[in-house]
């Protein structure tokens, strides 16, 4: 114990334990035995402007409570321990306002804690304003057989109960543990900091160990703050936002490890307006569950499970609120709620990524590595569903359950579907916008939209209508009125299939060629020799003035009897391309592709030295679009020179997107425009 050097008499009243160091420094000396009896009566005798009450080093031993019943009083530990020689169910009762409770080392290791065991109390019947409890530590362990089940609050490091409940306490930097962890049942809990009504608490910076609950808050308290605790080895609830009229508090930047849950709000008393941001919950048997609260922001949280199975493994459940940028690892299911769902990420979701219940937005959110990469029980339709990735998915899907057309029927695709969604409504709105989804490497890919009466639910309650596929589509039963928009589809073998002849799946598109060059052998390039070292790089004199298919000549070969020539660039779209071509192409070539730019074209092989030959690249009349186009028939329109031309359907190549003008003719300075359908969506 640190000596004491300066006389600190001049504060209000000085308190010593019967084993202090320095007792004659002191106004009241307890014996050992009933310490609550100095320590009352050095509050008792303070002025009525308050003052400071110092306890000295050394171990206090109450055997009942001390009551705060008086304004401005501060209460300071000076290597202070209190240690109760029994359960006397707390020890400071706050019945006042500014108080501050600090530097106190609180230890109930040696007792049997029984049902409503606490440290500081808050009144139970007024309220009580700005109280300061900071700096303490707290200590005290569970006794098989002593928890009595049902009790909410055993060792309870700070509560406030029943009627009363204040405005700006202050909570913070206190340390808090139960040892033992011989919990005999799940009601039997003790909570860090529990059932906190004052509002416009801040509980901040506290350590709370091995508790069954870290930190409650009570029905009443708004505008809180739970801010930069740590909360480590829970058994149950890291931080409990507890009853309906629990509002517009604030958790943030916390670091919660084990337990059942990260946040919980029981759904039997949801709440509102809650802000839940910049949390870390770690090995969390669900992260957020908040089933029936509304009007939350959940933001920029991690959520990481500790690798339970079933469906109470949840990242995040809640409705009705804003879910933005949180991580979510290794849940049952990383997301489940509506409203807007925005940036988020789950990763190895062992069932489902994300359940969407009608949300309002789902945007920009990502899914890597799960079974189910979206899974949506739809009435309302979203209103924006757009910019999402989702990788490495087993099963992508979309469910429909409770059809308005009959009740409790639930409509389920069973076979192993990609990206599935299912518009419920009897009639479908003029458009509904699917935009800017890119879905990539899952075994089985399919985009289902489709209307209730497509599906022909004209059947009673309880029947079950399945829509089964076996293929990989990239579409699948698209309905009538649907827009779909900047989708992307990798490596599908059907893209669309069983679409409604309403659906919106082109649009109208024109490509415009200003003064074209006239068709050239040698354009690109002019006598390459083919006599130096492999690999060759090409010189390449111009570019293509437009998008439009390379030729490729030899001039002279009669020292080369096999090539290997590789083009390289991109095509009217943007898109990299590559072809390759041997002498099994012959002397003569013609690049499948449209080039609207040339990055290389290399000789990577040769038989023969070379020596003489040479090689011309050139320009043809087959000329790239920068849409994709599925039918010859999308090609419905050409104006040459501003004159009509016809359409050669022979002469549209929808494997390339091109169109050759060798039958309308073209020659330099012409001019064309091309109108065609195109798809909106993208599909390779």
């Amino acid at each position: 114990m640190p000596e004491i050097k300066q006389d600190i008499r001049g504060v209000t009243f000085v308190v010593a334990a019967n084993d202090s160091l320095h007792k004659n420094m002191a106004d009241f000396v307890c014996d050992g035995v009933g310490d609550q009896v100095e320590i009352q009566a050095a509050i008792d005798a303070l002025p009525a402007t308050g003052g400071l009450i110092v306890l000295l080093d050394g171990t206090f031993v109450p055997s009942a409570l001390v009551t705060i019943d008086q304004s401005n009083v501060k209460i300071i530990g000076k290597g202070a321990i209190i240690s109760p020689s029994a359960d006397i169910s707390g020890f400071f009762t706050i019945e006042a306002d500014n108080i501050e409770i600090s530097g106190i080392t609180f230890s109930y290791l040696d007792v049997a804690l029984t049902a409503g065991s606490y440290v500081i109390l808050g009144d139970t019947v007024a309220y009580t304003y700005n109280v300061d409890i900071h700096d303490n530590s707290f200590y005290a362990r569970t006794i098989s057989g002593n928890p009595v089940p049902n009790a909410l609050n055993d060792a309870t490091m700070v509560k406030t109960i029943e009627t009363g409940s204040g405005v700006g306490w202050r909570i913070h930097d206190n340390y808090a543990e139960i040892g033992g962890n011989e919990f005999v049942s799940a009601s039997a809990l003790t909570t860090g900091v529990g059932d906190l009504k004052p509002s416009r608490t801040i509980i901040s910076n506290n350590i709370i160990v091995n508790y069954w609950s870290g930190l409650v808050l009570e029905g009443g308290n708004t505008y809180s703050v739970i801010d930069g605790n740590t909360i480590t080895g829970t058994q149950s609830v890291n931080i409990h936002l507890w009853h309906e009229d629990t509002q517009h508090n604030i958790v943030s930047n916390n670091v919660c490890q084990g337990g059942d849950y990260g946040v919980y709000a029981d759904g039997a008393f949801p709440s509102f307006n809650n802000k839940v941001i910049g949390n870390t919950f770690v090995n969390v048997g669900s992260g957020l569950k908040a089933d029936g609260s509304k009007q939350w922001t959940v933001q920029g949280n991690t959520f990481i499970s500790d690798g339970r199975v079933g469906a109470g493994n949840e990242g995040i459940r809640i409705t009705d609120s804003d879910i933005i940028s949180n991580s979510v690892y290794g849940f049952y299911r990383g997301i489940v709620g509506n409203g807007r769902i925005i940036g988020n990420t789950v990763y190895c979701s062992t069932d489902t990524g994300f359940v969407m219940n009608g949300a309002q937005v789902f945007a920009n959110n990502r899914v890597y590595n799960t079974n189910y990469a979206i899974w949506q029980n739809l009435v309302t339709i979203p209103e924006i569903i757009q910019g999402n990735t989702i990788n490495d998915a087993d099963v992508l899907a979309t469910t429909i359950v409770g059809n308005p057309l009959a009740g409790a029927t639930e409509i389920e695709v069973t076979s192993a579907l990609g990206f599935r969604y299912a518009e419920f409504i009897t009639t479908s709105p003029a458009t509904f916008p699917v935009e800017d989804n890119r879905i990539v490497y899952v075994d089985y890919l399919a985009n289902i939209i489709t209307l209730a009466v497509a599906l022909g639910n004209n059947h009673t309650a309880g029947d079950a209508v399945a829509i089964r596929d076996t293929s990989s589509i990239g579409f699948f039963q698209i309905g009538a009125g649907v827009k779909l928009v900047n989708n992307i589809v990798e490596s599908i073998p059907s893209p669309v299939w069983a679409c409604a002849e309403t659906t919106i799946m082109y649009n109208s598109y024109c490509d415009i060629f200003m003064d074209v060059l006239a068709v050239s052998a040698n354009h690109v390039r002019n006598n390459e020799d083919l006599s130096a070292g492999i690999p060759i790089t090409f010189t390449r004199d111009a570019q293509p003035d437009v998008p439009r298919t390379l030729s490729g000549h030899f001039d002279a070969h009669a020292n080369i009897t096999a090539y290997i020539i590789t083009v390289e660039g991109r095509d009217a779209q943007g898109k990299s391309i590559e072809e390759v071509f041997t002498e099994a192409d012959g002397w003569d070539w013609e690049t499948n592709n449209a080039y609207s730019v040339i990055s290389a074209i290399t000789m990577t092989a040769r038989t023969g030295t070379g020596v003489g030959d040479t090689m011309d690249i050139g320009i043809t009349d087959v000329l790239g679009l920068t849409n994709v186009i599925y039918e010859t028939g999308d090609v419905y329109k050409i104006h040459k020179n501003n004159a009509h031309a016809g359409i050669h359907g022979a002469r549209v190549d929808v494997d390339y997107n091109t169109y050759d003008m060798a039958v309308i003719g073209l020659a330099a300075t012409d001019d064309f425009t091309i109108w065609y359908r195109s798809a909106l969506n993208r599909i390779y």
